[in-house]
């Protein structure tokens, strides 16, 4: 079965602005590609690539591999990236769901939830 993949080309801007480790589509490219990394042989991390993920009509046939990657190097949750379920980063959707449980999150937690709610 494969994944239902929704909007990550306006979420994948918003990881590499705003979540927790901002980077360029370059920057990230060159992340992916570093030679003695994981992602050495990932086809689609050039940063023409990158960019195209980016772009709602850049990509027919998205490839989760290449999502997981992104958002394993920006730090997000792929179930954030690939489909915008639930929270950006793991704290925050930590966060979120000990408030839907109606249990207190950590402190820290509280003020990441809701920089992202706002």
């Amino acid at each position: 079965m494969s994944e239902k993949l929704t909007g990550y080309w306006g979420l994948l801007p918003q990881a590499m602005t705003i979540g927790p480790r901002p980077m360029s589509a370059r920057t990230l490219s060159k992340n992916l590609e570093a030679s003695d990394g994981p992602y050495a042989e990932l086809r689609g991390t050039s940063y023409g690539g990158v960019r195209l993920y980016m772009r709602e009509d850049g990509v027919r046939n998205p490839r989760v591999d290449l999502l997981r990657a992104f958002a394993e190097v920006l730090k997000v949750r792929p179930e954030w990236l690939i489909r915008g379920e639930g929270a950006m980063t793991e704290e925050q959707e930590q966060a979120r769901l000990a408030l839907e449980a109606g249990r207190e999150p950590e402190p820290d937690y509280r003020e990441k939830v809701l920089a992202h709610v706002q």
